[in-house]
């Protein structure tokens, strides 16, 4: 018997790669505009559709300090091998950025991890951001005490309306309700929507989330509301939940945290439903 020693073939799965870059940073009145990139450098097209992407800001060394505006890519359809898209991002940050101090602005592509990528670790890009407040004015209003203030914001509430289950998914459908005493002007990010599903016996388990842009560029006034849904999938539910067990659906309006409310504590509801 002739022993013949066969080669092992591996197999390389084509996948895509997603890389973004920070072309510049402009700043106007104390908003931020973020002018990005991004790049699809692997093998296969990449469906955008789910992509996220997310900004922060953090210090000198490293240390984070607050959000920095986010995005989902809805609109952009899928990205070729090669080919790249040019997006902005814009925010008003909650925390003053002071003059002559070192920060850096931070954006992470496919923040969620929704596309298998060729490559994981490339998918953040950082750029020098400048502070515009003198901090002169940071201590005057911290000696000077707390003062009641009158000034008009938005207020945004959300609300699980309802849960239905049909053949191949779940809809949950919610309301989100300005109760606030000033318009909301919804900038080019629109309102990010954070939905996710929770085990009931295990609740420090998050076993899924979906992210939903609404209304970008939209005047929601006070008192209007914004009606609608999202699919929890049937594919992801096959493998995720278990049929007749009870989880808990979370959901969260603004939760980078880029707008500013009259109440913070608002922004979360959550509903139990039983998986079919």
């Amino acid at each position: 018997m002739v022993n013949i020693n066969r080669p092992v073939v591996t197999r390389q799965i084509a996948l895509p790669d997603l890389q973004v870059s920070i072309s510049s940073i402009e700043h106007d009145k104390g908003n931020y505009l973020i002018n990005c990139t991004l790049k699809n450098t692997g093998a296969t097209n990449v469906d955008l559709s789910n992509v996220t992407m997310q900004g922060s800001i953090v210090s000198d060394n490293g240390q984070f300090i607050q959000a920095g505006g986010g995005t989902k890519l809805v609109d952009q359809g899928s990205l070729e091998p090669g080919a790249e898209i040019q997006f902005k991002i814009g925010f008003t940050p909650t925390k003053k950025l002071i003059k002559n101090t070192a920060y850096s602005y931070q954006l992470k592509a496919d923040e969620t991890n929704s596309v298998a990528e060729h490559n994981e670790s490339n998918n953040l890009a950082t750029a020098p951001i400048i502070g515009y407040t003198d901090i002169m004015e940071t201590l005057t209003s911290t000696l000077a005490g707390p003062i009641l203030s009158t000034t008009a914001f938005p207020d945004l509430t959300v609300e699980i309306t309802s849960i239905s289950a049909e053949e191949f998914h779940h809809k949950i459908y919610y309301k989100v309700k300005n109760i606030g005493t000033a318009a909301l002007n919804v900038n080019i990010n629109g309102l990010r929507l954070l939905g996710s599903v929770w085990c009931t016996e295990l609740r420090a388990e998050c076993l899924s989330t979906d992210v939903k842009v609404l209304q970008p560029h939209a005047v929601l006034t006070p008192g209007q509301e914004i009606n609608g849904y999202i699919i929890l999938e049937g594919s992801r539910q096959r493998s995720l939940l278990k049929s007749f067990q009870e989880y808990m659906y979370k959901i969260e309006i603004d939760n980078i945290k880029d707008i500013h409310e009259l109440n913070e504590n608002n922004n979360t509801a959550e509903r139990k439903f039983k998986a079919m």
